[in-house]
Formats: C-alpha cells, structure tokens, sequence
C-alpha cells in the first residue's frame, strides 16, 4: 500500500508539469456507476447485544455483493475535480469461529468442534464527497469521506456442533443447534462513516470524448463502528464501471507558451565551492553499568503456560454457624454482570477457589438446564452433633446467595442435609473438625464444578534496553538531520534537528510486546543528514536482526517457542493415595496433551496435618499411582510431602489444596 501511494504522489507531481489542455475544456460530467465488491469485517465481541450466544470471541467475517448509483465531477482546477456519488451499497458478510473443547463421546474423551456463525444483511445508501486528481491523460486517483446511512439490516444467527458430525446435541435443544434466532441487529449504526481511496481509467467511446467508459478500484476503510456497543469495522474492496456523460467548452482559448533561454552567456564564471563529505555513521548499544556494548540481535523469549486447576466443590463454615465466611468472594448483582471465569489468576488456585460462589452462579447462567445440589453436613462434635437444621441452614446460605444475587431459579437448587460427610476427615483433630463442617456442590453438568482452565502468554526482551547512536564526521557542514527507528514497516521513533545532535537516542524495547513480538524480524534506523557543501541530503542505514526464542526451566530453545501444561486437577481426600474415577478421566484427558518430545515432571503433596515423615512417603504414592496412570517412558515423580506446602494451612480449603499431584509438561513446539 505504501509503495502504491509513493508511486501515485510521483505521478501527480509529473503531471502538474503536463499539458492541461483537455481538463481545460471539461466543464462538468456526470453518469452512472456500477460495482462488485468484498466486504472484510473486523469484529473482537462475543455476541451481539442482548442476543445469547456462546461464542468465545468472533474475530472476522466476509461478504460480497453489489452496489450502484449516480456520480457527479465538477472541474475545480487544471488538475482537480470536485466529486460527488449517491448510490446503493451492500456491506453484507457472515461473522464465523469454530470454538474446540474436550468433550466425552461414549465415555471416551473427544476434541470437539462447535461452529458459531451471525449471517449479516446490511444495505445504505452512500453519499461520496471527495477530490479527483489527473496523474496522467486518462488516469485518475480519488480520495474522500463516505456517509452511509443504514436503511436496511437483519442477522441470523446459529451454533452448530461439526466434529463429531453423527453425534451429540445440546442438553437445552436436543439437537445439533442451539441459539438460533434471526431480527434486526441490535444496536446499529444508523450512521456509519468511511474514507475511500478510487483508481479509474477514462476510455472515450465516441470521437470528441463526451461519453466515457471508465474502469474503477475502490477502497473504502471505515472509521466508524458497525454497533454502538462493541467493535466492527466494515472494510470493502470493489471493482466496477462508470458510464459518464462530459460537457466540453470547446471556445476556450489555449495558453500561450513562452521559452526562457537560459544558457550561460559567453565568458561568464561559475564558481566553485569544496564539498566536504558529512558520511553520517549508526550503532546500536546497550548500557549496563556505564559499560556499553554494541548490539547486533534482539532475543524475543516467549513463554506459553495454560493451566488446569481443580475447583474444590466445597464451602466451609466457621463452627455452629450457617453464615458463608467473609473469605468467600461475594458480588453484588450489578456485579456479577462483569464477571467473567477467563479473568480468573493463573497460578493461584486456592485465591480462585474463594471465588467459587460466582464461579457457580456465573455456569449456572451458562447452563441454564444445570440442576444443583447442595447437601450440608455438620462436624459432629460439640453443639453440632446430630444438629441437621444446622447443616439444612448452611446448604439455604448458598441458595440464597445464588438466587438473591445471580438470579438463580430457586427450583433449579435441591438442598439436602446430612450429619458427617461420606469422606470425612479425622474427628478427633480440630482441622477435621473444621473440615467437615461444609456443604458439598454437585450437578448433573459437570461442566459446573469443572476444573478451572486458565491460559497466559509472557513474553521477555533481550537486551532490556536500548541507544541508537548517529554521528557525522563534520558538524560544520550539518545544516539539518533526521533519525528514524522502524520495527518491520511500522515506525516507532522520529527524531529531527539542525546543527546539534545528542551523544544517544533512548529506543522504548517495551513497545514491541504490543506488536506481536514472535512476528518481528528486524529493527532498521534510518539517519538523513543535509549537507551545507553539496546541499545534499546524506543517507546512513542500520539493520538489526530479530530471533525469536523461547525459555524453559530446563534448556533455552532457539527459533522455537515451548508450551509448559501445568496440571494439579487431582485432590486427594484425607489420608489417601487412591485415585478416583473422576481424577482417572481427568489423568486420560491430561495424556491427549503429552507429545512424543514432552517431558512430564510428577510431584506429590500433602498439608501439614499429622507426622512428617508419613507425610512425605504419602505424598510420594500419590506421586507415583499417577505416574503409573500416565505410563510415559518421558515422566519421572517425587514426593515432597509438607516440606513445601502449596498453600496457606489455616483454613481447610487450604490443607485440601495441598493435598494432590501436579504434574508439568515441557514440550516445544515449532509454528
């Protein structure tokens, strides 16, 4: 694009030089045009307004179609033209994203395929106002503003499952598609605004070129959003024609010439002057500790890291008391409309169990068929003992927190109430007393008490800082310079001046983290320096490579980028080492991860309750039973017992935290 218009301003410069005699005698034309184009939509939302729809993000679309109308050319000058169009324009296209997720297919686990599509229809009518300039005889460059104003709109929307193609459906429809609805698009632009870029190519059709055939390139680029609410742009490529009718004025007289003689006269001196050479110089350095070194390569280190962590499907309550803890994160209803899980902290799995409250709520929303069960249990000693109106009243805490702040249908929570849970804790401890004190969540989706999955992307730049140093070898014949740093096309520095030039310009390293770093290649600087004695400009270049590289705990990869799974899915209950049919499934699932060049490290926890040395033999059997699950010839375990507790033991949620298996994936992966 940019080399397009350099070459455009070239040829509006030569012909301003040119012969105007042909735009003199154009007076006024007008016509007709007609054009097909391709619609690029830029959209970063996950639905449209108010229209449900579970679509991660919806990123781009495309369309085509057909516009026309009337168009209008006034003569302003030899070389320009004022020009106006009013006509029909199509901006339709159709809005796509296939979303992957780990589903279970006859009990097995299968990646499947959700498709989400919004088929739009968006039809205006265009007023064009812009400036046509004459490069040569019969070629033409336009640029202007566009206004389109909206006078017809409609969506239809859909989400379809396409992998597998024979099997599943949604619990909510009973079949392959859900979210299904059509109507006019919410929220809508009536008014829109674009600037456009035309290339035309005037072809006479008869012998005085009155009637015209004129082939046309069109570039519209939007400046407006599509919908108030979110971000859409509507960009459009066309090709078309334009059939014009052109008033001529025959009568008017052409310009006289007049020549110049401008040779020297016999005799006559030209003076000579020394041209003292400025010959401008560049580096790169780095300064650290006063010591500076000079820098050829820019290391980009990027670290992929996703995590799976485990949401303990418990709530705990302080002893002979129904009231949920003010450790447990609680929302207000405007709140909870700005919830969102994928914001949760990656890392830190007990912070986002305190959360668990709206984590339910905000899947009940998701899964609005999702029944939940509540049973409360008391701890079985003291005042509690036997007392099931206490438990009953813990299991109605929860209710109504979800029904009073999330909106919750009360008849889609079922409340039970026991004395000791199932899998209690040592009684005759006060932490197993406080850690039967609770109330267990559970659904027939699991999808609501489902592992958390959390993804993060870090990137690091070497060397952390940066000068650019430009010199010249005379000062005194420098009457004025220019330093530019660009990153690939895009210009991230400029600097000018006259007679003085700093010893070093600071480069900002950090804007490349906002550039998508692992698609960098160069750093280039560009140093113009005008010379008094030739009065020439002067020209220095310096070109840096970018390498993309990638570190691990265990070895630096270069030109590749490694993806680092962090799995601690697995929560043992009290005093055991047994794997349960769940953390089975949930080991199969962490296995479709594993490549053939993973290494897979296994360590073991526990929480502080009970002797040290039994602790570090059961954390290395709950290490090794799942090692043994993952039977990979790349994978070796570990116990580490309570010598390095995971979380905070004080309160329960954090002794069960405490009490898995992580299990980390190194595998590097080449794109």
């Amino acid at each position: 694009m940019k080399n397009i218009i350099t070459i455009i301003v070239l040829l509006m410069l030569v012909s301003l030089g040119s012969s105007a005699e042909e735009n003199q005698r154009k007076v006024l034309q007008f016509g007709i045009f007609g054009a097909y184009g391709w619609s690029s939509h830029n959209v970063s939302f996950t639905s449209l307004d108010g229209i449900p729809n579970c679509c991660p993000s919806f990123k781009e679309g495309k369309g085509s179609g057909f516009s026309f109308g009337a168009n209008m050319k006034i003569p302003i000058h030899d070389k320009f033209l004022f020009d106006f169009r009013l006509g029909h324009f199509n901006k339709s296209g159709l809005l796509r994203a296939v979303e992957t997720e780990m589903i279970s297919v006859d009990y097995k686990p299968y990646l499947g395929e959700y498709e989400h599509t919004i088929d739009t229809d968006i039809n205006t009518i265009g007023i064009w106002t812009g400036l046509t300039f004459n490069l040569l005889s019969s070629l033409n460059f336009s640029i202007g503003s566009v206004f389109d104003i909206v006078y017809s709109d409609s969506f239809d929307q859909q989400e379809k499952i396409i992998n597998p193609i024979d099997k599943g459906t949604f619990f909510n429809t009973g079949t392959s598609v859900r979210n299904k609805t059509n109507g006019s698009i919410p929220n809508i632009n009536r008014l829109a605004t674009s600037i456009y870029l035309n290339l035309s190519y005037e072809l006479p059709m008869n012998s005085d070129g009155s009637l015209k055939m004129i082939p046309e390139l069109s570039y519209m680029h939007a400046i407006s959003n599509t919908v108030v609410k979110a971000p859409w742009t509507i960009n459009n490529t066309s090709l078309g024609i334009s059939l014009n009718y052109v008033i001529l004025n025959n009568s008017q007289a052409l310009p006289e010439l007049i020549e110049q003689d401008i040779t020297p006269k016999e005799g006559e001196i030209i003076a000579e002057h020394k041209i003292i050479p400025l010959s401008p110089q560049l580096k790169f350095v780095e300064n650290n500790n006063a010591v500076e070194s000079e820098v050829d390569l820019i290391k980009i280190i990027e670290t992929r890291k996703t995590e799976l962590q485990p949401l303990l499907n418990y709530v705990f309550f302080e002893q002979n008391s129904n009231s949920i803890p003010d450790r447990y994160i609680k929302l207000d209803t405007n709140d909870t409309k700005s919830f969102a899980v994928n914001n949760l902290s990656m890392d830190n799995s007990l912070k986002n169990y305190y959360q668990i409250l709206n984590i339910i709520g905000f899947r009940l929303l998701e899964y609005p068929n999702a029944i939940l069960n509540l049973k409360g249990y008391n701890s079985g000693v003291g005042p509690e003992k036997d007392n099931l109106l206490l438990s009953k009243n813990r299991a109605e805490s929860i209710k109504d927190y979800l029904v009073n702040n999330w909106k919750i249908d009360e008849n889609r929570i079922r409340r039970e109430a026991g004395n000791l849970p199932k899998n209690y804790s040592n009684n005759d401890d006060i932490t197993g007393i406080e850690e039967n004190a609770r109330v267990e969540i559970s659904s027939n989706y699991p999808e609501i008490v489902a592992p958390l999955e959390i993804s993060e992307v870090t990137q690091s730049i070497t060397p952390t800082n940066m000068d650019i140093v430009p010199t010249v070898n005379n000062m005194e014949m420098l009457a004025e310079w220019k330093l530019q740093i660009l990153v690939n096309d895009n210009l991230i520095m400029e600097k000018t001046g006259q007679d003085k030039i700093e010893p070093y310009y600071h480069i900002e390293l950090s804007t490349l983290e906002n550039m998508d770093p692992m698609n960098l290649d160069s750093v280039t600087a560009l140093f113009k320096a005008y010379n008094k004695s030739s009065q020439k400009w002067e020209e220095s270049k310096k070109v840096i490579a970018i390498h993309n590289t990638t570190q691990v705990s265990r070895k630096e990869v270069v030109n590749q980028r490694n993806r680092i799974d962090k799995y601690s899915l697995i929560l043992f209950p009290f005093n055991s080492t047994k794997i349960s049919q769940y953390n089975s499934f949930l080991i199969d699932l962490i296995k479709e991860n594993i490549a053939d060049n993973s290494i897979i490290e296994v360590k073991g926890y526990t929480d502080k309750s009970g002797d040290e040395k039994y602790n570090l033999e059961l954390s290395k059997q709950r290490a090794e039973n799942v090692f043994k699950k993952l039977n990979n010839n790349n994978a070796t375990y570990t116990g580490i017992g309570e010598s390095s507790l995971l979380y905070d033991n004080s309160y329960p949620e954090g002794r069960f935290y405490c009490r898995t298996v992580e299990i980390i994936i190194y595998t590097p992966i080449d794109e």
